[in-house]
């Protein structure tokens, strides 16, 4: 198979898995205004 063929192939792949991503309720793609940025991580914060 030609190296065009094969980059062809991927790019495609790549676009799913990506629209994929995006679509889902929970993508990892999209960006979540409305979220509190304040708390990012789980442990909590100790203010001495």
């Amino acid at each position: 198979m030609p190296f065009g063929a094969l980059l062809a192939l991927a790019l495609a792949g790549l676009a799913v898995l990506a629209y994929v991503l995006w679509s889902s309720s929970t993508g990892s793609l999209k960006v979540d205004h409305g979220r509190d940025r304040t708390q990012q991580g789980s442990a909590p914060v100790l203010t001495p």
